[in-house]
């Protein structure tokens, strides 16, 4: 609505009258070419706050009354309720009782601000007659009838809101005189300090606000100049030279301004002054009076302030990379599943002795290192799947010992600093391994030469009063376990710490980095809820300090995962693919194992499919992101007809669903692209076996 208040009274004896306001008045229908619709946007337009509704044309809430005395009682009980009219539509003519003259004079009494519309066909009064006896003629206006539904609605529209303005001026004239009244008790009983000084700058007068400010007694700044009790040492010539040249010149500062003063014992204090100067008959300067400030509390809330923008364009910074990263992911696992697919089936193919059988290894394991590096891509957008559980750190990170001793030089030493148990932390192992090893082998590349890198865990707890600041500049506090890995390396610099954890950049030569390290890094503790913190110094090394949150459920024994043979069958699936290639591959892995398959290229299509197929179908198999309707959607409509039905979805990157969301159901999985031809047909049988042993 354009007003708060839209009550609008009509008073007139015609009731089909009544009829015409309400037509005009009480519906939300409006002629494109409406001028009242143009008014109605300048209104809202004008307003420092749009109404959500503002495109909808208003629809006032009207009241009638066939007689002044009638109406007048509304009027009374409506003001008494605390919802007043607005504007009042008074007819002239009203037999027996009150005529519109004496209706609006006797509402102008009990309500000087509401607006008043003279509705009149003919009259025995004269308008000077009618403005004399109403009054307040700002507020008074003449509307001839019959009337144009145009006009009365603009009428309406403008006075409403001329009433809404009315009332908010009238609420800050008020507010205005309460804040004068508070202003003039405050500078009576003021904490600042009131001061005047001399051309020589020595204080003449000192409020008793100088103790609360400056730790000084009144009687121990008169006398004394501002410069020699109130400024650092180091600046008082400036300062000296400054206010001798402001005097010989009558350059004077105005209005308020900030410096860094000192109190007694030499602590900062941040001081906002004003000043003027104080000038004789004869137009010259003899001193200068003010008053003093204490704003040090303002400059700690500054920082504060300034240190969550900083963060928040941090976290924007962070988002957008990550976003950015997991769309490049998605169409690159696109590509590599059916390199990857294709060279493995020609391998079976060719046989171990065939001259290609080199030539396509070399394909397979280059394809594989670029989806483990589209891995960590997903990683860094926080898009991939994950299997967190609860694990003891220490058990982590011993099992990883050897490897880690494997992967750096023999002129480093690599020591383990392990707390005796540290506590549970809900991890994806697999994760918090890349972590570790990005991190050691960071530390390993930032040492020239002999070195030392220390791998440490210890429990910490953080009191809330005692936060912590991480590299987002996010505070926390809480119980954690902590990961540190340190170097003796040539540590970071300024300007190349804030960029560290951005995916691609990296300081090392062309063909030595890919830049994806820390970003994981990044990516796999933020993903947990986990905080970085980092300490570093030139030529002195660096410590990353990873904080895991503390689980409060036990560890679990790690053990090696089961291995699942690779079997085929003849169940009916339904393959649901938009990509060509990888569509036509899946198909072919299934048809090579034994598999009926059925194909479609969106989520509709499939639909159709499976109605065609009678919903006798044994898995579905479907991408995430589908143009037309995707897959999420797709599950979610067989499901209506299959609740039993398993579903098997994979995806690059499942842009608008986090892959754990779609594990929320039951009889579901999740695979990532590229896959192996031989994890696909592993899957897909245990997900049939397991559909069939509990329909049993």
């Amino acid at each position: 609505m354009l007003n708060k208040n839209q009550n609008l009274l009509v008073i007139d004896d015609d009731q089909e009258i009544w009829k015409a306001y309400k037509k005009v008045l009480e519906y939300r229908s409006i002629p494109e070419t409406s001028t009242g619709k143009q008014l109605a946007a300048l209104l809202v337009e004008g307003r420092s706050k749009p109404d959500t509704e503002s495109s909808i044309p208003p629809r006032f809430e009207l009241s009638f009354a066939s007689q002044g005395q009638s109406g007048y009682t509304m009027l009374k009980e409506a003001a008494a309720s605390g919802t007043p009219f607005s504007v009042a539509f008074i007819d002239i003519r009203m037999p027996p009782g009150w005529d519109g003259m004496e209706t609006a004079a006797r509402i102008r009494q009990i309500d000087p601000n509401i607006e008043i519309v003279i509705v009149t066909a003919y009259t025995d009064r004269s308008r000077e007659e009618i403005v004399r006896a109403v009054g307040a003629p700002d507020k008074l206006l003449f509307l001839r009838k019959p009337f144009d539904p145009e006009e009365l609605f603009q009428l309406a529209l403008s006075l409403s809101e001329k009433w809404r303005l009315g009332r908010m001026e009238a609420k800050a004239r008020v507010a205005l005189s309460e804040s004068e009244a508070r202003f003039r008790s405050l500078v009576e009983t003021t904490p600042d300090f009131v001061w005047e000084m001399d051309i020589e700058g020595k204080f003449t007068y000192c409020s008793p606000a100088c103790e609360m400010i400056y730790d000084f007694r009144p009687d121990e700044l008169l006398g004394h100049t501002f410069f020699d009790k109130l400024l650092p040492q180091n600046e008082v010539e400036d300062y000296r030279k400054s206010f001798k040249r402001g005097l010989e010149e009558f350059i004077f500062l105005e209005g308020a301004h900030e410096y860094c003063c000192q109190n007694k014992d030499g602590t900062e204090v941040h001081i906002e002054s004003s000043a003027a100067p104080i000038i004789n008959e004869q137009g010259q300067v003899t001193g200068f009076r003010g008053i003093d400030r204490n704003v040090s509390e303002r400059h700690k809330i500054l920082a504060e302030k300034n240190s969550i923008e900083e963060q928040y364009r941090q976290a924007q910074k962070m988002e957008a990379l990550g976003t950015l990263a997991g769309g490049i992911a998605h169409d690159l696992n696109n590509l590599l599943t059916p390199i990857i697919g294709y060279a493995e089936m020609n391998v079976i193919k060719s046989g171990p002795n065939s001259p290609l059988s080199n030539e396509l290894d070399i394909i397979i394991k280059s394809a594989k290192k670029a989806a483990d590096l589209i891995s960590q891509i997903l990683i860094f957008s926080r898009k991939k799947t994950l299997t967190p559980e609860v694990f003891e750190l220490n058990a982590i990170i011993q099992d990883c010992i050897k490897m880690l001793s494997r992967m750096i030089r023999e002129d480093i030493e690599l020591h383990f600093q392990l707390v005796e148990k540290t506590w549970s932390i809900f991890i994806d192992k697999g994760q918090i391994e890349q972590v570790l090893i990005n991190l050691v082998v960071n530390a390993r590349d930032a040492i020239n030469g002999n070195g030392t890198i220390v791998v440490s865990t210890t429990n910490i707890s953080i009191p809330p009063d005692q936060e912590l600041t991480d590299v987002n500049l996010s505070k926390f506090s809480g119980n954690y376990v902590v990961l540190a890995v340190s170097d003796t390396g040539s540590g970071i610099e300024p300007e190349i710490m804030e960029k560290i954890f951005d995916p691609f950049y990296t300081t090392k030569e062309v063909g030595k980095g890919t830049g994806l390290g820390l970003a994981t890094v990044y990516g796999v503790i933020h993903q947990f809820d986990g905080h970085i913190i980092i300490d570093s110094a030139q030529e002195q090394g660096t410590t990353f300090y990873l904080y895991l949150p503390r689980s409060q459920k036990e560890a679990q024994l790690i053990n090696e995962p089961k291995s699942t043979a690779t079997i085929g069958g003849s169940e009916l699936i339904l393959v649901v693919e938009d990509d060509p290639a990888v569509r036509e591959l899946t198909v072919l892995i299934l048809q090579q194992l034994g598999y009926h398959v059925i194909y479609a290229d969106n989520g509709l299509s499939a639909m159709v499919e499976f109605d065609n197929a009678g919903g006798d179908i044994d898995l579905l198999i479907s991408d995430v992101i589908m143009p037309l309707q995707s897959g999420d959607l797709l599950a979610a409509t067989i499901r209506e007809k299959r609740p039993d039905l398993p579903i098997l979805f994979f995806s690059g990157y499942p842009k608008d669903m986090a892959p754990q969301q779609l594990l929320e159901s039951a009889n579901t999985s999740f695979m990532r692209k590229p896959f192996d031809a031989s994890i696909l047909a592993e899957r897909v049988r245990e997900m049939l076996d397991h559909s069939k042993h509990h329909t049993l």
